[in-house]
């Protein structure tokens, strides 16, 4: 009687653990979002802000790949726009105009139009939805779309799935090389935020049937606008200063000749002496390493006095390039995007409590800041050949 009875409760348990989910639901009834865009409304106005969202929902059945005879065309992606003044009411309605409950788990990217971006006080209050909710990851990547943020999710990918992933596979390219801004994710973004320091985001455009990243947004942390656009030649200074790059080039001239420098490895070193507040004293020592990567001329590079001569021009080259965007930062945009304050902060923490207030904002200490550069290039090697014929540059 006992086998009997246990017999039966170990059939009862057997059915209820191998019955299936009793409330499954299929993975295309989930509104899995891997991009939002965020632009101003049509009717927007200082009086009352209005913002369109833009979603890019992945659609399963389009990342599958096709068995033989099958479709296989559906596309991956479905845009969804809706607008309103709040980013958390806007989710709420755009449930209620589809079938899906968007889901964030697993968003990639975050596009704010510079539009949006150059009004006062609203990044940080179109951006606080993605930062509060518990359900965003802190790696989100965020750019600024130099046209409408909706128009980076209608471009058709020739090698991604959709639009947010291409973008996202730009970003992450995007590391550790002279000539773009690198990825910032929204954890460091919140971080700035925080601390009202000012920032650089990287810059999207469209471009034809692609996209590019070019140059970076720059916004005041005090008021949480963006007040200018770094160039390419002023995305080269900025990142000599953040340093830890490891590629890119520097053209530099050598008696009317053309030369490039490939680097290898940098590094930046920045000393503050906050002693007099009204002229903070700030020097930026940059070690660069690298190789001619293409010359222009007859000479040879194993004369031991033209490497002295290609050297103090390459430096002469960096030092140009990181005072050209020190100038602009102090003269035009009135903003710290080196990360100067930070250094105060950590260094200087007793002077700095005394300056907080006056960095950025009231006095703008950093614009009064007496900034030195100096650089030391390192020729690794000079390539596979020491000269080659004369071609001259126009």
């Amino acid at each position: 009687m006992a086998r009997r009875l246990l017999s039966c409760s170990f059939l009862v348990l057997t059915m209820i653990f191998l019955s299936g989910c009793w409330d499954e639901n299929p993975i295309e009834n989930f509104g899995f979002v891997i991009g939002s865009a965020l632009d101003l409304g049509e009717d927007h106005s200082s009086e009352t802000p209005s913002v369109t969202l833009t979603n890019q929902f992945a659609v399963p059945s389009g990342f599958t790949v096709p068995s033989q005879g099958g479709g296989g065309n559906q596309q991956a992606y479905k845009n969804l726009s809706v607008t309103g003044n709040s980013v958390f009411h806007m989710n709420r309605d755009m449930s209620k105009e589809t079938s899906l409950t968007p889901i964030y788990d697993h968003l990639k990217l975050i596009v704010v139009s510079s539009e949006l971006a150059q009004q006062e006080k609203m990044f940080s209050s179109v951006v606080d939805f993605f930062l509060r909710d518990h359900e965003m990851r802190r790696g989100i990547r965020i750019v600024v779309s130099e046209s409408s943020a909706k128009s980076i999710f209608d471009i058709v990918p020739k090698y991604e799935k959709t639009p947010a992933l291409y973008v996202n596979s730009i970003m992450k390219n995007n590391t550790k090389t002279i000539e773009v801004i690198p990825s910032v994710r929204t954890a460091k973004l919140h971080r700035d935020l925080l601390n009202k320091s000012s920032f650089v985001i990287p810059i999207v455009k469209v471009k034809g049937e692609e996209i590019k990243s070019e140059g970076g947004a720059i916004f005041n942390g005090p008021n949480n606008k963006m007040v200018g656009k770094l160039n390419a030649f002023e995305t080269k200074g900025y990142n000599l200063i953040k340093g830890k790059i490891n590629g890119g080039v520097i053209n530099f001239q050598v008696d009317d000749q053309l030369m490039v420098y490939e680097i290898e490895d940098t590094s930046s070193k920045v000393k503050i002496n906050p002693e007099n507040p009204d002229q903070v004293k700030i020097d930026i020592k940059i070690e660069i390493s690298g190789s001619v990567g293409e010359m222009f001329g007859h000479k040879t590079l194993i004369n031991e006095d033209y490497q002295k001569e290609i050297k103090q021009k390459i430096e002469e080259s960096i030092e140009e390039l990181i005072m050209n965007v020190v100038s602009k930062a102090q003269q035009e945009w009135k903003v710290d995007i080196f990360g100067f304050d930070q250094k105060l902060k950590s260094s200087h923490s007793g002077k700095w409590r005394g300056m907080e207030g006056d960095w950025n904002a009231g006095k703008q200490l950093f614009t009064k800041s007496v900034i030195n550069v100096s650089s030391q290039v390192t020729l690794e090697h000079i390539g596979s050949t020491d000269r080659t014929k004369d071609r001259g540059v126009k």
